[in-house]
């Protein structure tokens, strides 16, 4: 199940997985911090902390809408529009947002 060679970077170990338990470490390293597969294996099996990355879906898309938003008035400002009538239309688009 488990042979080792000599590397010159080190040793070698192979383990087999069952494809069950493979596709779940495939999941977990895609939420880490690291790199490569192989680095998650060994900070995993030396018993280190794994960072992992939590998605916060309702700030990425307060972000991309705030990204449009400020695109749109750049491009209004400097077209010369009138900045109160901008400041009413975002007014009302929040209302609708948040109702």
């Amino acid at each position: 199940m488990v042979r080792k060679k000599k590397d010159a970077a080190g040793e070698v170990v192979h383990i087999y997985f069952p494809v069950n338990e493979y596709e779940k470490i495939v999941e977990s390293y895609k939420d880490s911090t690291c790199q490569s597969l192989s680095e998650y294996v060994r900070t995993l099996l030396s018993k280190r902390s794994v960072t992992v990355r939590i998605r916060n879906e309702s700030m990425e898309r307060y972000l991309e809408i705030a990204i449009d938003l400020k695109n749109e008035l750049r491009s209004a400002v400097a077209a010369g529009a009138d900045v109160g009538e901008l400041v009413e239309e975002i007014l009302q688009l929040m209302l609708k947002i948040y109702k």
